[in-house]
Formats: structure tokens, C-alpha cells, sequence
């Protein structure tokens, strides 16, 4: 007697594989997903700050974290409202991005910036000066705030953040509420 078996397909990180599949070709198709740099978030509007809310499709929020998990997080916060949120893996990206979205002319770019401190390449300190000497010379013309979000919860980190020009300074990791807090005061 024959039993049919069914292939099951399990779905993890936009990746689908099969449970008899080796390390090997998971790590290959683990390498080749592309994920993407901006993410539309799911609709539930009414308490959030209309800023977020573009009509160009535009992405309102720059989570910029070198953790992968961080960034996740913050996005899945976000999908409970409507907003779209690029991604940055250090502050050198971070104001990369900020250059080239001052270049579109449809919105005035990023209203809100969650900058984590400790990064390679460059951190967040250092990625807040950059960010706001382009807004005070007139290189940029975003409304845009830039609030602090990291594990070092000690007021000389959050003096630091403060005279660098952010805005707020929160600990991490933060609640949903917190999140909702967050983009209804900013």
C-alpha cells in the first residue's frame, strides 16, 4: 500500500523551503531574498499625528538600528496605523537617506527619526549632528524630529542626545503603548 505524503511548505523570513531541504540550500535561499527598504503598514487611523499620514506614499518614519530584531519590532508597532517606514542600518545610511528624500518634491520628506546610539560605521550621536547641520545650512527642508532609542538608559546618554539636537530619548526595548505615546506627542 502506497500513502501519498504531502510536501509541506513552511514560510519563514519571505523564504519557503521544504522540511527535507539541507542547511545548505536553506543558507542559499536565506542569502538571495531581497528584503525591502520600505514597508507599507496596515490602516487604523484617528490617534495618530496627521504628519504620518502622506498621500504620496511616502515613508513618514526612518528607524535607523544596526539590529535587525530593532528595526522588526518597531515595525510590527506600526502596523497598526497608517504609515510607511524605510529602514537604515546606520547613521551614515541614515543621512544617506535623508539627502535623497529632501530630492523628491512631493512632501517634505521624514517627519520623524528613531535613532538608536551604538552603531558601526556611524552612530547615533554623530548621525543627528550630520542630519540637523543639513537642516540649519538649508541643505533639507524636512519637519523632522529626531528622537533616541537605545539600551543605555543613564542621564549622561540623555544629555548627550539632547545637545545633539534630538528631541526625546527612550529606553529600550518600549511598549506599543509607548510607540502610540510616541507618534501622537512628535
Amino acid at each position: 500500500m502506497t500513502s501519498k505524503k504531502s510536501k509541506k511548505k513552511f514560510r519563514k523570513f519571505d523564504s519557503t523551503f521544504e522540511p527535507n531541504e539541507g542547511l545548505h540550500q536553506l543558507e542559499m535561499k536565506a542569502t538571495s531574498v531581497q528584503r525591502p527598504r520600505s514597508r507599507s503598514i496596515t490602516i487604523q487611523s484617528g490617534l495618530i499625528n496627521p504628519l504620518y499620514v502622506k498621500n504620496c506614499g511616502c515613508c513618514s518614519i526612518l528607524v535607523v538600528d544596526d539590529q535587525y530584531i530593532n528595526r522588526y519590532i518597531i515595525l510590527q508597532y506600526a502596523e497598526k496605523y497608517d504609515i510607511r517606514i524605510d529602514e537604515a542600518e546606520d547613521g551614515m545610511e541614515a543621512v544617506a537617506m535623508v539627502k535623497e528624500t529632501n530630492k523628491k518634491k512631493c512632501c517634505d520628506g521624514y517627519y520623524l527619526i528613531l535613532m538608536d546610539l551604538n552603531m558601526p560605521i556611524m552612530g547615533g550621536i554623530e548621525a543627528s549632528r550630520a542630519i540637523l547641520e543639513l537642516k540649519s545650512s538649508h541643505q533639507i527642508s524636512q519637519i523632522l524630529c529626531i528622537v533616541a532609542v537605545t539600551a543605555f538608559v543613564s542621564e549622561k546618554e540623555k544629555e548627550k542626545c539632547l545637545k545633539a539636537g534630538m528631541v526625546d530619548f527612550i529606553p529600550k526595548p518600549f511598549s506599543l503603548s509607548r510607540f502610540a505615546r510616541l507618534i501622537s506627542l512628535h
